[in-house]
């Protein structure tokens, strides 16, 4: 690959990845991928372990490497699609905040559940869902990606995974399942989408807010049940013992009309009641009831003819 051109394109706590650039060459036009490797040798293993994953699917919502080699230094490397608009995420941040077209976020959700549906049937589980990890093609398919937290087979996660606030609370203390933690994920990433505000941000503010005191008692509490006691388990048991509220009331950033605000009441309430006193309910939607909400909504927005 020598003669491809590297350049950094994004990083994060455990990996680089990297746009490579095929220079143009008889009269062919370059081609563009990417390339994810781990940043530090300790986390070749993680790498190998979600290269089998990727390997192993084949789906328009998942993301599949288009080769997985080693690169200059001996690393593990996945080769795969560049994605232009980058993740869901991304592109939020390139339009200044401003969250995307109902229609669009709803078509960008449901893909996801197409994605997860597939994983969910051959027993693998993302357990890191976010708008991070949701690529987006220039024709708004969507796929799934970093499978570095994905965990195969269906036996209980004793030990929390992923990322705080897109992950089941519960988590935290005591054993749950890759079902949670996905469908938890699935409504948190509608929920940044639809407010353009992050739910792990909502979340801390209401942690941050509390007495110290109180976060005295939480850190107690998690050293008693011999888990970490940083602000992210603190936050989830503050979640499960109802000290604070969790997320009360979902506010899409654009005011709504009526109508419209009556089409997306059953997909609002679906949110409402994943992050709402969690401690008292635990409400969870399977995949299943969560793409009919969203297939409801998409469908009343498209007989009204409503663009935003």
């Amino acid at each position: 690959m020598g003669d491809v051109n590297w350049c950094v394109v994004a990083t994060s706590n455990n990996s680089t990845v990297y746009k490579g650039t095929f220079p143009a060459a008889r009269g062919l036009p370059f081609i563009e991928f990417a390339k994810k490797v781990p940043l530090y040798k300790e986390y070749d293993w993680a790498y190998e372990k979600e290269m089998a994953v990727m390997t192993s699917m084949n789906h328009p919502n998942v993301l599949r490497p288009l080769a997985v080699t080693r690169d200059e230094k001996a690393a593990p490397a996945i080769l795969m699609e560049y994605f232009p608009y980058g993740s869901v995420l991304d592109w939020m941040q390139h339009q200044q905040g401003q969250t995307m077209p109902l229609v669009l976020q709803l078509s960008v959700f449901l893909q996801v559940v197409n994605g997860l549906e597939y994983a969910h049937s051959r027993g693998i589980f993302h357990c890191d869902l976010k708008c991070a990890n949701v690529l987006m093609r220039e024709d708004f398919s969507a796929v799934i990606a970093d499978w570095g937290w994905a965990l195969q087979g269906d036996e209980p996660i004793t030990h929390p995974r992923g990322t705080i606030g897109y992950q089941p609370p519960e988590g935290a203390l005591e054993a749950t399942n890759g079902q949670r933690y996905d469908v938890y994920g699935l409504v948190a990433m509608g929920h940044d989408m639809l407010t353009g505000v992050p739910a792990c941000g909502i979340l801390f503010e209401q942690y941050d807010a509390l007495p110290k005191e109180t976060k005295k008692h939480l850190k107690a509490a998690c050293i008693e049940a011999g888990v970490p006691s940083d602000a992210s388990m603190r936050l989830s048991l503050a979640l499960c013992e109802g000290i604070i509220p969790g997320i009360e009331e979902v506010v899409p950033q654009r005011e709504l009309p009526q109508d419209v605000a009556l089409a997306m009441l059953h997909y609002c309430s679906m949110i409402e009641r994943t992050f709402c006193n969690y401690a008292g309910q635990r409400a969870m939607f399977s995949l299943q009831s969560a793409r009919v909400i969203a297939e409801e909504a998409r469908r009343k927005l498209i007989n009204l003819q409503y663009r935003d």
